[in-house]
């Protein structure tokens, strides 16, 4: 009788032990649906955090709820088949956000408390990571601090035809008195090991913009790009607009401005002509959009000629007078053309060999400037005064100043210039000289028209 009580206690006390033991294996492994006495249930504003209450294995009808597997100790159920917009979907269902990312009352989460809640609610995902949260402070109102959290993270959801898509997306969360703002931002690939967030203010409204910076790898360049994030209205708000740039070498943000500095495109393609400028961009007009190149050295006239293009593409109008009036005043004689490449009659020629070739050349530049400046003055409300000491020596090409002075209007020069190019193909041939897909190509509609803007993501 005695051995028969001995046994039954130990056969009990063993039980007890291992269901404690498999009760904190699955809270470790199961992120479960709060319980009706659970306190995060009562403050739906709160993150969803990972219930202390016994979890359940099957989802309750009247509660949306992440859909996992049947739950193994020492094993983490995931979802496959999911798409980027599920996965947002499910986390305002988690974070208990209504469909215009308002919660319901609820305390402000702890700073660093997003990157834990994050990265046990990622875990249902298959492959699913995201970083460690990037903490900004924020002022709502005139007095409130709070702060903003940003993470970076890896999806790799479904496509179109069912394969599994690799996708990096942001995700930014904000307390917001006694709720909460979801913002999401997608990056054009997978790109987490690159994707970067920045604080910066951008708009001088008092609180900082958050930069989204992504670089794209390519065959023979990388391209960065910056995506601007502005708090409004209590939610962050995407800029429209975006700065991008190939072979960036440095970034800086000062006086509310993206100071970026590369545009080299490293393919034998684009062309020897191609130099490292500095590109600013402004958030001007509600977008992001650039405002001013600059190029730290111009050796040729061609040089002087891009920059002035560039200026006036930018509407700087008075700035491009300036640029265009350098390039008529620029030395004949000064250019050296070695070590940059021609292209005439379908033949690659290598520059400082053909001198007359290369005469002729700086003409066909001299006219276009020439053209350019007289279209700029044709319009007295953009730009008044001549802008050059002298009339410039335009060679072979004078002719095209004999057509368009006559011109009573902008319009009428216009239309003048057209026509002399259409008959005089050699001088848009002779602009369309520099070898390379970088440079701009002229023809005898464009150089008499609006400049389109620099494209410096070519």
């Amino acid at each position: 009788m005695f051995q028969l009580l001995y046994r039954t206690a130990a056969l009990l006390i063993l039980t007890l032990v291992w269901m404690m033991i498999g009760s904190d294996q699955i809270r470790e492994t199961f992120y479960a649906s709060p319980s009706p006495q659970d306190p995060i249930q009562k403050e739906p504003g709160t993150l969803g955090t990972p219930p202390t209450a016994t979890p359940f294995l099957s989802p309750r009808p009247s509660e949306p709820t992440l859909a996992v597997a049947a739950v193994v100790p020492g094993s983490t159920p995931t979802t496959k088949d999911y798409t980027v917009d599920s996965f947002i979907a499910d986390m305002r269902t988690r974070l208990r956000l209504a469909p215009h990312a308002a919660a319901a009352a609820g305390p402000a989460p702890a700073p660093g408390g997003w990157t834990a809640w994050l990265t046990a609610f990622v875990a249902h995902y298959d492959n699913a990571k995201c970083a460690e949260a990037t903490q900004i402070p924020i002022t709502i109102g005139e007095s409130t601090r709070t702060i903003t959290s940003a993470s970076i993270c890896r999806l790799v959801p479904k496509g179109e035809n069912g394969q599994p898509i690799p996708t990096s997306i942001a995700l930014i969360l904000t307390p917001v008195e006694a709720q909460y703002s979801l913002s999401s931002y997608v990056f054009p690939d997978d790109m987490m090991e690159t994707a970067k967030t920045h604080v910066a203010e951008l708009y001088k409204s008092g609180n900082p913009e958050i930069l989204m910076e992504s670089t794209i790898t390519g065959a023979h360049t990388s391209t960065t790009q910056y995506a601007a994030y502005t708090w409004l209205e209590d939610q962050w708000i995407r800029v429209p607009g975006l700065a991008s740039l190939p072979s960036v070498r440095s970034m800086r943000i000062e006086n509310a401005k993206l100071i970026l500095k590369g545009g080299i495109i490293s393919s034998a393609g684009a062309g020897t002509w191609q130099r490292e400028r500095t590109f600013t961009f402004q958030i001007r007009d509600s977008a992001l959009q650039l405002t001013d190149v600059q190029a730290d050295q111009s050796p040729t006239i061609y040089h002087l000629l891009q920059d002035a293009v560039d200026i006036e593409s930018l509407a700087n109008w008075q700035h491009a007078i300036d640029r265009y009036a350098r390039v008529l005043e620029h030395p004949a004689d000064k250019d050296d053309y070695q070590g940059y490449l021609f292209q005439n009659k379908q033949e690659l020629v290598e520059g400082g060999k053909d001198p007359v070739f290369e005469r002729r050349f700086q003409e066909a530049v001299r006219a276009l400037a020439w053209l350019r400046l007289q279209l700029l003055q044709g319009d007295t409300n953009r730009v008044p005064g001549n802008g050059i000491k002298q009339e410039p020596d335009l060679g072979e090409f004078a002719g095209l100043a004999e057509v368009v002075k006559p011109a009573k209007n902008g319009e009428e020069a216009r239309t003048a210039a057209v026509k002399w190019a259409q008959t005089n193909p050699a001088w848009v041939e002779l602009l369309n000289a520099p070898f390379g897909y970088a440079n701009r190509n002229w023809t005898p509609t464009s150089i008499a028209a609006a400049i389109a803007p620099v494209e410096p993501s070519y």
